[in-house]
């Protein structure tokens, strides 16, 4: 259903010659619309149990006729079932304004118009399902509160979805006030050192084997460039760096850190 409130006016000026025409006026005007829109039936789980159920309003309340599994695959639904705690459960609000200016030009019944025209309209849902506290549930926002679902049972065994405004009442509670626990986040120093300790500044990348006796000279420069992809400045500046040295058998001859 939808119900709908507009009202516009219209001002313009132009010569006083006594003319009943609009020749030769300019004006501007101004309209307002307002339209709320409530939803009379929808598809939603609402016992939880995956299968959307058919929901409804009928007489100021609502309903649910939950989905049944069949063996053929059939698509049936239950008798009716009186929702608690809601009366309604999809409202969307909509405003429009509208500004105008308009100029008349000619003589007599020769006239032609220039005009221009500017809306916007804004559009606001009130009330909708939307399952807050993750348990599985759908629960209702409307105007800014939470209408939390839980499940009760009637005297037949049916599952009555009821909506308060405490999620103590469901599986999941929200717990409010609380703090986090921010201890998991601190760098303990002790895995700090061990972590370094596990991940070296060198690695051994090259051995070499003289094939006969006789003096080994090695020259040549070693530098560490930065890269040049995509990558996470501020993290490289992190980096430790990378230590290169040249050792000979158990005895380090050479190093440098980079």
């Amino acid at each position: 259903t939808s119900s709908s409130v507009s009202g516009s006016f219209y001002a313009g000026v132009g010569p006083w010659d006594g003319s009943k025409w609009k020749g030769n006026t300019i004006g501007g005007s101004y309209s307002y619309s307002s339209d709320t829109s409530k939803g009379l039936s929808a598809f939603v789980d609402l016992n939880g149990d995956g299968l959307p159920d058919k929901v409804y309003k009928s007489g100021g309340s609502v309903y649910y006729r939950p989905q049944v599994k069949t063996d053929n695959g059939e698509v049936v639904y239950g008798e009716p079932v009186k929702v608690k705690g809601i009366s309604n459960f999809s409202t969307t609000k909509s405003s429009t304004n509208s500004f105008g200016a308009k100029a008349v030009v000619g003589w007599n019944v020769l006239t032609a118009v220039v005009g221009t025209d500017k809306s916007t309209t804004k559009t606001k849902t009130t009330q909708y399902f939307s399952d807050i506290n993750g348990d599985g549930l759908v629960d209702l926002v409307s105007n800014g509160k939470v209408y939390f679902n839980h499940l009760e049972f009637d005297g037949s065994g049916n599952a009555v979805p009821t909506f308060t405004l405490s999620s103590a009442d469901t599986p999941s509670p929200i717990i409010y006030g609380g703090k986090v626990d921010t201890s998991v986040m601190e760098v303990s120093k002790d895995e700090q050192a061990e972590a370094i300790k596990n991940s070296p500044m060198e690695d051994i990348v090259r051995v070499w084997q003289a094939p006969k006796d006789g003096t080994v000279s090695v020259t040549g420069q070693v530098s560490l460039i930065a890269p040049t992809d995509d990558y996470d400045a501020d993290e490289y500046q992190k980096a430790d760096g990378v230590r290169i040295a040249i050792q000979k058998g158990g005895n380090e001859l050479w190093n440098k850190t980079i």
